[in-house]
């Protein structure tokens, strides 16, 4: 995750602190595991039960959901406190 840090952070000309690159790296690991198990679910929809699958593809929705929203969240400017 790191690299992808690093990478993120490259890609935009350090306009973005380690911080934010770290929140946006982490959300892009979590979206590519949701993917690639989301991936495996509907080939497993050959051979499995549809209704144990859609319960399953739920859940992963709900964590995607998560997982954009924290995406989001990192690239907000961060508030100003009143003063």
């Amino acid at each position: 995750m790191a690299t992808l840090m690093l990478a993120i952070r490259a890609s935009l000309a350090g306009e973005i602190g380690s911080d934010t690159a770290a929140a946006v790296a982490h959300a892009k690991c979590d979206l590519w595991h949701v993917r690639l198990v989301r991936q495996t679910m509907l080939a497993d929809l050959l051979d499995g039960s549809v209704e144990a699958i859609g319960r399953r593809l739920k859940g992963l929705e709900r964590y995607e959901r998560n997982a954009l929203a924290t995406q989001k969240r990192a690239f907000r400017p961060p508030r100003s406190k009143p003063g």
